[in-house]
């Protein structure tokens, strides 16, 4: 197997551009988190459209603007109204990318104008760090499971199971492989935030340590089970992307669908990415890891069970051949 690592390794080496093109992608993501963190401290933006006379005015936590026509989609997604408050017939409609409890607070601040409790719902720039990082490392690890892919599309694959390698030792390799160019240089790069431009990132790097691993793990299984069952590469990157695209932003990456349709909750539940972010908050708030064991082995058996898809598709595949 060192002898199979010491060859992709070399292979990966010759496609650098990949390479650079996924550091890129990581700088930029850990980039904007620290941007939005900052951003978590600024007041909430409310926008109104229609009675310019409501009971919600401007203060320390609180900026009104009053709007002829709904904000655009973008321009919540990049938080330049963190809601919209619409008033016909003495009837008022909250709006919000964000989750139920923080539309209902929005009411509830409507109807006690002295209420001061409504503020901005903060997380912590460790937790916005890994909620951009999450989708970019899922999508990272599809495309870096390409040296499998090349190599059953040459049809290399077919003289390599004909040695005494096992199924398990080679498909190991490969996830060996795309795991550590997930975590390495996702470390390092945070390791450079802080140390040489005194960027804060929340976590300590053993935190980051553990949970960078679990979403490289589960992300490089998840990868070598699309491989394993898609024949060509460009069909893989393209199905395994979008998936992890839409579950990851179903998840609450980067902004809540809870508390919505019962059916879409209760989905969410079960998505890999919203049981690995239950965790990222537990840490964060220092809770002890027994609180989430049932979140831990979840994502632990999912990366068993796709692993062991792939080898026994792999192995039932070449067997026959």
């Amino acid at each position: 197997m060192i002898a199979l690592l010491k060859n992709n390794g070399f292979r990966l080496i010759q496609k650098h551009q990949r390479l650079l093109l996924m550091l890129g992608i990581m700088v930029i993501s850990i980039i904007i988190a620290i941007y939005m963190s900052g951003r978590e401290n600024a007041p909430l933006h409310i926008g109104v459209i229609g009675d310019e006379h409501h009971e919600l005015v401007s203060n320390q936590r609180i900026t009104v603007s009053h709007l002829t026509e709904d904000p655009s989609m973008l321009q919540l997604l990049k938080g330049e109204y963190d809601a919209v408050i619409t008033k016909e017939k003495n009837q008022l409609t909250v709006a919000s990318i964000k989750n139920e409890p923080f539309e209902k607070e929005i009411r509830q601040s409507l109807l006690n104008p002295n209420n001061t409790a409504l503020k901005q719902q903060t997380t912590s720039i460790g937790s916005r760090i890994i909620g951009f990082l999450l989708m970019f490392l899922l999508m990272s690890a599809v495309v870096n499971m390409y040296i499998f892919n090349e190599d059953k599309e040459k049809h290399l694959l077919e003289r390599i199971v004909a040695t005494p390698t096992s199924f398990w030792k080679l498909l190991l390799s490969y996830s060996l492989l795309t795991f550590g160019l997930l975590l390495f240089p996702t470390l390092a790069i945070l390791a450079i935030a802080k140390t040489i431009f005194s960027v804060t990132i929340g976590f300590s790097f053993i935190q980051y340590l553990f949970l960078l691993c679990l979403i490289s793990l589960i992300g490089t299984a998840y990868s070598l089970f699309i491989a394993a069952f898609i024949s060509t590469s460009d069909q893989a990157n393209m199905i395994g992307s979008m998936t992890v695209m839409l579950t990851t932003i179903l998840s609450g990456s980067f902004f809540s669908f809870e508390g919505g349709n019962r059916w879409i909750d209760g989905l969410i539940k079960w998505l890999p990415q919203k049981n690995y972010l239950n965790i990222v908050e537990l840490i964060e708030s220092g809770g002890p890891l027994k609180n989430v064991y049932f979140e831990l082995f979840y994502l632990l058996g999912l990366t068993l069970l796709f692993f062991s898809l792939a080898v026994l598709k792999t192995k039932k595949e070449y067997v026959r051949k």
